[in-house]
């Protein structure tokens, strides 16, 4: 299975157009974290597409509401990025802020047999996004 996505932001590489991710590892990143970022509706074509992780920033973080994280994040996954294996999915509320969750995923991405994991922080108002490839980080 081909997998592409263009290196963000665009930038245009005369000898093959847009410049694309060059690594499966890389796109996979690439592809969760434009998941958890978009909300649903937002896709043009498909509104069921994305998470949409931001709007429960605006809901008390219970246990309750960091389930519903979970399932959406594990559901969402495995419907749009079925060549990834989840191993664990975890959100954890920050104890010093209402409106901060950190959210952790690992996978293995079974063609290349790969694991790593993503990690990312929410804030009502940024995203901070961090993986064990320092060169993928990126804040936005």
């Amino acid at each position: 299975m081909a997998i592409y996505a263009p290196v963000v932001p665009l930038s245009f590489d005369k000898n093959t157009g847009y410049e694309m991710y060059d690594n499966l590892k890389s796109v996979v990143i690439f592809h969760m974290k434009n998941l958890l970022l978009t909300s649903p509706g937002e896709r043009i074509h498909d509104p069921n597409y994305g998470v949409g992780i931001k709007r429960f920033l605006f809901e008390q973080l219970h246990s309750g509401t960091i389930s519903r994280i979970e399932s959406a994040i594990v559901n969402k996954i495995n419907k749009y990025l079925p060549y990834v294996n989840l191993e664990s999915v975890s959100v954890v509320p920050d104890t010093q802020s209402d409106h901060k969750i950190t959210v952790q995923i690992k996978f293995e991405i079974p063609a290349t047999q790969q694991r790593d994991e993503l990690t990312m922080d929410f804030v009502m108002n940024s995203v901070s996004i961090e993986t064990t490839d320092s060169w993928l980080t990126k804040i936005f």
